[in-house]
């Protein structure tokens, strides 16, 4: 994939098929947004991996991205969004696991162009434990006030903003702090999690696709649908499948209660994806 300069301080790759919005608000990361203000067709920013960046789409297919060197957009950036997966085999290989079922081509034809997002391990683990029966603003603020009271400050055009803390940092924090912060029953995960990563004894960094459902399951207040949702988008296991009130309605409504999430394949964590994005799509429309 050839990186391009874009006369803006940033770089561009083409892209024609890659839908930025859907993206970074289909629920898997909680601290970018729209940028109203852009020069481009569609851009998100905000923080991550410690950095704040600028992702955005142009009318003529490409995706630009703002706010690291080249290097950093070769090593990291260009896997962070998905750029260096075969997206159009992804998509093939799903719709073979699901049959062709014309529920899941239809979800593929409409949001197809999300991606998943490579996102920063310890993070994501606090970022869904977080999540557990909240909304997503809720849940972006909880983040944001966690990352402003122990996190490291970044400057940025808008002020300054902070890096998500690191488990040594939130390691030393009492309950109560976190208590604080309005996280009510998950201030004690957070507190084991980082606990556990600070310590080594959940360790994080090494986990895969093999080992990281049965350790991250020992993690207070961590169950199936947490684990599998870290696993998608922070340990890149491509097959897990979260399964939340949406995918149990999918499952009801569109396949007839006859939806085997142990047997949607390689790629069944991107097929959650478009099925929850899409369903979700139907409802506000059909409000």
């Amino acid at each position: 994939m050839q990186i391009n300069e874009n006369g803006a301080g940033g770089f561009f790759v083409y892209a024609p098929d890659y839908d930025i919005e859907r993206t970074f608000t289909c629920g898997q990361c909680f601290r970018f947004k729209r940028n109203e203000n852009s020069p481009y067709a569609c851009e998100y920013h905000g923080i991550a991996h410690g950095r704040y960046m600028r992702f955005a789409s142009d009318a003529n297919g490409n995706v630009h991205i703002i706010g690291a060197p080249f290097e950093e957009v070769e090593s990291l950036w260009l896997h962070y969004l998905g750029l260096d997966r075969d997206y159009d085999e992804i998509k093939r290989q799903v719709l073979a696991d699901f049959g062709g079922h014309k529920f899941m081509s239809a979800a593929i034809k409409q949001t197809g162009g999300l991606r998943i997002l490579a996102q920063e391990r310890f993070e994501t683990l606090c970022s869904f434990i977080i999540s557990q029966n909240n909304n997503i603003p809720r849940i972006s603020k909880i983040i944001e006030s966690l990352s402003e009271r122990f996190g490291e400050p970044i400057e940025t055009p808008f002020g300054i903003k902070y890096a998500f803390p690191t488990a040594e940092r939130l390691s030393e924090v009492d309950v109560e702090e976190f208590t604080a912060l309005k996280m009510g029953y998950r201030a004690k995960y957070i507190s084991d999690a980082a606990k556990r990563v600070a310590s080594g004894t959940l360790a994080l960094d090494s986990l895969s696709a093999d080992n990281a459902r049965e350790e991250l399951l020992s993690v207070l207040g961590v169950g199936e649908k947490v684990a599998s949702c870290i696993r998608l988008f922070a340990i890149e296991d491509l097959s897990a499948f979260p399964v939340d009130v949406w995918i149990k309605r999918v499952a009801e409504t569109r396949f007839g209660g006859q939806l085997d999430v142990s047997k949607t394949g390689i790629y069944g964590g991107v097929a959650q994806q478009y099925l929850f994005c899409y369903e979700r799509e139907l409802a506000t429309e059909n409000k």
